[in-house]
């Protein structure tokens, strides 16, 4: 099983956490802004109005009436709202000529409402990620994210659960890098290792693509402080609930996922700081319940989605 943060930050989003963290308007004290500003590290700034990914986040999505298609289980309906309140943030705590080392957190509290009762199920997440510039061209990195379940209501239970990566960054030119490296993400149930392949390209000052996935996104910049956007990513929630039909006292376990595309406007509030609305509809979908050893999957219904967002981005 797979969750939420899991799946998105721990990947793409840790990976630029890493590489960005290190911007000076970020950084704390002068110390740490000189080391950075003499470091080797290449970030290509300034070379497009598209600014970079956030360092900081705090974002709130919302899904009504999701509909599970061919089966319902248990404590889940055939319908149901979902809700997510994440936050998350990064931070470098050492800086030398080749190398870096970021600190960063995530909070999550994922929200279910279905015709019987509300769930409400927190997580947190926390990772240390290593950076190096041993070139010009390249630079690479390592990271490890635990993850997880810190309460919530009834007798919900997360075991821990974590993600290893190594990935590397090769520039190409300015304008284009192309990213490699392996993922393994680790729960109590299985272990999967999965390839880290993709690109950015900005194209010209105001366009750019980024070909990652599942985070494939196309964005325009008219100026630099605006930003339209026109994406996909994942979304999802995991959690455990017992199950009151044994007498064994063995839980259920709930895996729910979906692919999302979706239209954004982003704008700059104030200096370093960025809100963000977006819009958009959800598919391929599924409902993973696994009880007793037993595992049943339900495809979801597509369903549409609004998220908004305040992001922390160095300049």
């Amino acid at each position: 099983m797979k969750s939420t943060k899991i799946k998105q930050y721990a990947t793409r989003y840790l990976w630029y956490c890493a590489l960005l963290a290190s911007s000076p308007s970020y950084a704390v004290g002068e110390m740490l802004i000189n080391k950075v500003m003499q470091s080797d590290f290449i970030f290509d700034r300034n070379i497009s109005n598209v600014p970079f990914l956030p360092i900081g986040y705090l974002q709130y999505t919302k899904q009504n009436q999701v509909t599970i298609e061919n089966r319902c289980e248990i404590e889940l309906n055939c319908q149901f709202n979902y809700q997510s309140i994440s936050q998350g943030f990064g931070l470098p705590v050492y800086v030398d000529k080749k190398y870096m080392i970021i600190l960063g957190q995530t909070i999550e509290s994922n929200h279910v409402e279905t015709a019987f009762e509300n769930y409400r199920i927190d997580t947190v997440g926390l990772l240390a990620a290593v950076v190096a510039q041993p070139s010009v061209e390249w630079q690479v990195g390592a990271f490890y994210y635990g993850y997880r379940g810190i309460g919530g209501d009834h007798d919900f239970n997360q075991p821990r659960e974590s993600v290893v990566g190594a990935v590397g960054r090769y520039r190409h030119s300015a304008r284009f890098h192309s990213y490699w490296g392996a993922v393994s993400y680790n729960t109590t149930a299985e272990r999967i290792v999965m390839p880290y392949i993709g690109f950015d390209w900005f194209i010209d000052q105001q366009w750019s693509i980024g070909g990652v996935m599942p985070w494939p996104v196309v964005a325009f910049a008219p100026n630099k402080n605006n930003v339209f956007k026109v994406g996909g990513f994942v979304n999802g929630a995991e959690w455990q609930l017992p199950d009151d039909n044994n007498i064994t006292g063995q839980t259920i376990d709930v895996d729910f996922g979906q692919a999302n595309l979706g239209i954004a406007y982003e704008r700059r509030i104030r200096n370093q700081f960025w809100g963000e609305f977006m819009i958009g509809h959800s598919g391929f979908g599924a409902v993973k319940l696994t009880d007793s050893g037993l595992s049943t999957d339900s495809h979801i219904d597509g369903a549409p989605f609004i998220r908004f967002s305040l992001f922390y981005r160095p300049e």
